[in-house]
């Protein structure tokens, strides 16, 4: 298999097989809570968040940690109680979370490929940092090879071939990326104007999108662009290019 241990996205102390193996103690309950008090008293920084960790794993409760993953107001004592957590369901629920920090934890330790795949092939995810989380955490061969022919961003395409070691799939890979050369070639030379905005707007890959944007001069057609589009590059290339006041104000 492949070791990951120079870029990995986040660490945290190894996660247990389950919160408890032994039956809870009478006293557990008062225990649990003096530890997440004391957690969260713990002042912010690399050793004390590395502290936290410590002293969440104590923690006798799998309940506990999941409505702290969930609820707890402090974002970075979230974070530390997402990597505690081992159940698969749970992971997934917080890599949908509303913040990029709760979900480039969670993915890290999601084992299903399909579903991290989900959130890059098409633009599920907006948040680089998470999405080369998610790069980082695929596990085979193949679910590189998707990712780098098939994903929307870039980067996550980019990154996803430079994890390849099967010579096939990357000889693939290889095509595949030249073909969205070619296409954001072909788009820079101006198509059909109504082609064009078509692109930019449904193109299946952000650089063919962007190529498109910069490729429209007619301002009605920046217009229906900016109107229309669900990018934010997409967007700022068309509103660079629009002067017409009336179309503006639109």
């Amino acid at each position: 298999g492949e070791s990951k241990t120079t870029e990995e996205p986040n660490s945290a102390v190894p996660v247990p097989e389950s919160a408890s193996t032994t039956e809870a103690h009478p006293e557990a309950p008062a225990r649990d809570s003096e530890l997440v008090t004391h957690a969260k008293t713990l002042l912010y920084g690399n050793n004390y968040s590395y502290e936290r960790q410590l002293a969440l794993l104590e923690v006798s409760n799998p309940e506990l940690i999941r409505a702290l993953a969930r609820n707890e107001p402090d974002l970075e004592l979230r974070r530390v109680a997402t990597l505690l957590l081992t159940e698969q369901g749970d992971l997934k629920q917080q890599a949908v979370d509303r913040s990029s920090l709760i979900r480039e934890a969670a993915v890290s330790y999601v084992a299903d490929d399909a579903f991290l795949l989900s959130r890059v092939l098409a633009r599920e995810e907006p948040s680089p940092a998470v999405r080369s989380a998610i790069v980082w955490t695929l596990h085979t061969q193949a679910a590189l090879a998707d990712a780098a022919q098939n994903a929307y961003h870039r980067d996550v395409r980019e990154a996803a071939a430079q994890r390849l070691t099967d010579r096939e799939l990357a000889a693939k890979v290889r095509e595949a990326q030249q073909a969205i050369e070619y296409a954001v070639m072909a788009a820079a030379r101006g198509e059909a104007p109504a082609g064009l905005v078509q692109q930019a707007l449904k193109g299946k890959f952000d650089v063919v999108r962007l190529a498109s944007a910069n490729g429209l001069q007619d301002q009605n057609d920046l217009a229906a662009v900016a109107l229309a589009a669900n990018d934010h590059a997409v967007h700022r290339v068309v509103f660079g290019k629009l002067t017409d006041q009336a179309l503006l104000k639109k």
